[in-house]
């Protein structure tokens, strides 16, 4: 039906199976639309009212096997009729409550315009942006490519994003000084220097959107340089932070890694020098290097061997006086760059129950000629014995299922030991280094 604007927040006494839901909303998704002044969650005046209708249809059929979603338009005189399964209530309240947009109250239109396919922006004149429709933001950068909102940088204080928007583009929102406070749902790819130099930004609010599956995605230099930003409670539909995520974020005091994420990458936290609490879960699997480099955390810590949770993280102090090493048991990972450049170290010991030695682990440990890899380890990153001129023998046991690149160059009077037939024989021959089988 053209122009047909229809309603987000039907309500259903009773519906079908999530398969049969999902594919009913994906085919009923419409604009939205806000009159000045008006308070919004997600839909215009006239779909309230017709939700309402909707809501009084369903109710008066709760005991019927089947029941109604009656789709009205707003520009036409006209309605249309789904009739679906019934389902618990338990699922009707499980789906009204958890796919709520953002609640506020948008005030005289400033400007606005489209920023992606099917995703619009409004801006009012209390400094307010808010992002709505469904799918990608387009990219920008802070050059060439501008946001069509950059004219107003000075003006937007707050920002909504609604729930069915899947990404705030690069650069969107470049140093935007009045920047204070956004909201975005927890499940968005936020990608790559999207709010780098916010300064004035102090508050990031994520509404549950997950419901709806997706995962949280923060991509590199996102919120870099936000000095204000005191503090952020991480999601659990999080799997990744990626390197320069918070660099430099002076203000943040604590941060709290949820269970969820399993990558940590360079220098993500790297120079917030108030950041003195850590607390990061034992179901982290990869830590690249200087993560945490140049906090409060770190310049608290003594010299010597550092430790977090259950990664060895690095060496602080003069790397050249090191000969031995030694890492506590209990220890899963070894970080990126922990023990690079300590170029008078000659042995290391590596304790059973370490899954991952990170990149550039032992790069450039020009002396190092004893190394025991245990039979736990399933990983070693990319240059993690790079440079290591002395090193003659090194046991890759079997367990060992990825060797990053460049892992083993450099090493120039290396052999290899391993399992005849082994996939460590294969690395071996494909990197023309001397093999022997055990």
């Amino acid at each position: 039906m053209k122009d047909k604007k229809i309603s987000k927040r039907l309500l259903v006494a009773a519906l079908a199976g999530t398969m049969l839901f999902s594919a009913v909303m994906a085919g009923c998704g419409g604009d939205n639309k806000t009159d000045t002044g008006s308070k919004t969650t997600a839909s215009s005046t006239a779909e309230s009212k017709a939700s309402e209708e909707s809501k009084d249809t369903a109710e008066s059929n709760t005991s019927d096997e089947s029941s109604t979603i009656t789709e009205v338009s707003t520009s036409e005189n006209t309605t249309t009729t789904i009739t679906i399964k019934k389902s618990s209530n338990e699922d009707n309240d499980t789906r009204n409550n958890k796919s709520k947009e953002p609640e506020y109250t948008i005030g005289k239109t400033v400007s606005s315009g489209i920023c992606g396919d099917n995703v619009n922006w409004i801006l009012d004149d209390k400094g307010l942006l808010v992002i709505s429709g469904s799918g990608e933001m387009n990219d920008y950068d802070h050059n060439d490519n501008m946001p069509p909102w950059d004219n107003k940088k000075n003006d937007i204080k707050t920002i909504i994003v609604h729930n069915e928007i899947y990404s705030i583009g690069s650069c969107a929102f470049y140093e935007y000084p009045n920047l204070s406070g956004i909201t975005i749902p927890n499940t968005i790819r936020i990608n790559d220097n999207a709010f780098n130099g916010c300064t004035g930004l102090t508050t990031v609010t994520m509404s549950d959107n997950s419901f709806y599956g997706g995962q949280l995605n923060i991509g590199e230099g996102a919120f870099k340089r936000c000095t204000g930003l005191k503090s952020i409670t991480l999601p659990k539909t999080m799997h990744f932070i990626d390197k320069y995520s918070f660099y430099g974020c002076t203000g943040l005091t604590s941060i709290t890694i949820p269970d969820s994420v399993t990558n940590i990458y360079n220098e993500a936290f790297r120079k917030c020098t108030n950041l003195t609490n850590i607390t990061i879960s034992d179901n982290l699997e990869h830590i690249e290097s200087d993560v945490f480099d140049d906090t409060g955390w770190y310049e608290s810590q003594q010299d010597g061997i550092l430790y977090l949770g259950n990664i060895a993280y690095g060496y602080k102090g003069d790397k050249n006086s090191v000969k031995e090493l030694v890492l506590k048991n209990g220890i899963k990972i070894i970080a990126g760059s922990a023990f690079d450049d300590c170029s008078n170290l000659t042995s290391v010991t590596i304790p059973n129950g370490v899954t991952t030695i990170e990149q550039n682990a032992f790069c450039e440990c020009r002396s190092l000629t004893n190394i025991t890899i245990p039979d736990s380890v399933t990983n070693i990153g990319r240059n993690a014995f790079y440079g290591c001129t002395e090193l003659t023998s090194i046991t890759i046991p079997d367990s060992v299922n990825e060797i990053g690149y460049y892992a083993f160059v450099g090493c120039t009077n290396l052999t290899i030991h391993g399992k005849s037939g082994s996939r460590i024989e294969y690395y071996a021959k494909e990197n023309n280094i001397p093999f022997v089988a055990e």
